[in-house]
């Protein structure tokens, strides 16, 4: 009967939203694919005009080579490459020259450099001789000079690389996907624990499913505001408002100011600790006192007072890492425990809740303190690696839970 309602409601649910976080991967791939070097594309109304400004730069040290300059358009589109005097004259007048640079109607493509750029745009060089470099600043303006009400449909692009915006998608993909993996193995958890409560009012292990269910929320919950918050800062340029922000200036220090975001984000990231090493304790050690938990939920609080006490943010912080390290050891070292005395199924669930919880973390510390050397491929294997953590803890906790010998 267990199993029963299990498989019925709970996957559905579990389905359910999993579909509409993959919909959002989808539609924020489509929308990563038009940023940077990738490209720019949308629409612009009737008499209306789109610009971006560009700052195309080469090395001086070796051999020039060309990158492609591409516009698509469906319907006739002025194409204006001006100067900073230029734009400045565009803005404050909202007049553009009268003959167009470029008129595009289907596709369009020129191979830049610096000097083809100053020669045939007048654009002057910039030289950086310290630093084998040198560059043109532009602003690329497109119109809808139409002479019928027409919307036109752009997409330019400079130095397009099809294979670095494949791995950019791709890695826009497996980033909410591993979101994804985290709100799903969460609702099973807690659907699952849930589920044994009907049948066994007291129950050992569905206190630890639901233990383990609310640190991978609260797990979810962090990744997903924490990704979201890379997104809109993105959109709105870093000028977006921070909530309660209190500045510092510390330095070699991982975190400049504090503000309403990075309390809930270090507090999330601390519930999550707290859920599962609670559990761990009492209900895997059957301690009497939690005194780890104790520890975790102590660094917990410490976090909002930072808004009353501002000085105590370098000692929050620190405190909350130091009973992060030692809630992750204890853990470890219970299922490595566990592991090693155990047999059968028994042990392999214990090596597998012991990487599922491991894994997710390790990649949590990999993105905030390893520097990425390897652009977008780096992001595929750290949020794959946390999948596969995601996967291992929902096979120890769920599909292998119910295997003794």
């Amino acid at each position: 009967m267990e199993s029963g309602s299990f498989s019925t409601r709970g996957p559905r649910t579990a389905l359910l939203v999993s579909s509409v976080l993959l919909a959002c991967s989808f539609l924020a791939g489509s929308a990563a694919a038009r940023l940077g070097d990738n490209g720019s594309s949308g629409n612009i109304a009737w008499q209306q005009q789109w610009h971006e400004f560009i700052d195309f730069g080469e090395s001086t040290s070796g051999s020039v080579q060309p990158r492609q300059f591409y516009v698509h358009t469906n319907a006739s589109t002025a194409v204006y490459v001006l100067n900073a005097t230029g734009f400045a004259d565009y803005i404050t007048s909202s007049s553009l020259p009268a003959i167009p640079d470029i008129v595009v109607n289907g596709e369009f493509e020129e191979q830049w450099t610096v000097s083809f750029l100053n020669i045939t745009y007048g654009l002057p060089i910039v030289d950086e001789p310290v630093n084998n470099y040198r560059h043109v600043e532009l602003y690329l303006v497109l119109a809808n000079e139409n002479p019928v009400n027409t919307t036109v449909q752009f997409l330019v692009r400079i130095g397009y690389a099809p294979h670095g915006m494949f791995l950019a998608d791709l890695s826009v993909f497996i980033k909410f996907l591993a979101v994804a993996s985290f709100a799903i193995v969460s609702i099973m958890l807690l659907w699952k624990s849930r589920s044994i409560r009907l049948h066994e009012e007291k129950s050992k292990r569905a206190d630890t499913l639901r233990g383990f269910g609310l640190g991978y929320f609260f797990g979810f919950l962090a990744f997903f505001l924490g990704e979201f918050r890379v997104y809109w800062e993105s959109e709105t340029g870093g000028f977006s408002q921070r909530l309660f922000e209190i500045r510092y200036d510390v330095v070699n220090f991982p975190i400049d100011y504090f503000d309403l975001f990075i309390c809930t984000l270090l507090m999330l990231g601390s519930l999550t600790f707290l859920a599962m090493t609670y559990i761990v304790e009492k209900k895997v050690k059957s301690r009497r006192v939690p005194v780890v938990s104790i520890n975790q939920l102590i660094a917990t609080g410490l976090i909002p007072l930072v808004f009353a006490i501002p000085p105590l943010f370098i000692f929050s912080i620190v405190y909350l890492t130091v009973a992060v390290a030692i809630a992750a050891a204890q853990i470890v070292f219970v299922y490595v425990q566990l592991a090693a005395k155990s047999a059968g199924w028994l042990r392999w669930r214990s090596i597998l809740i012991l990487l599922g919880i491991m894994l997710p973390v390790s990649c949590f510390v990999i993105r905030l303190f390893v520097q990425n050397p390897l652009g977008s491929i780096f992001y595929i294997v750290v949020d794959s690696i946390d999948m596969l953590g995601i996967y291992l803890f929902y096979l120890g906790n769920i599909k292998y839970a119910d295997r003794q010998t």
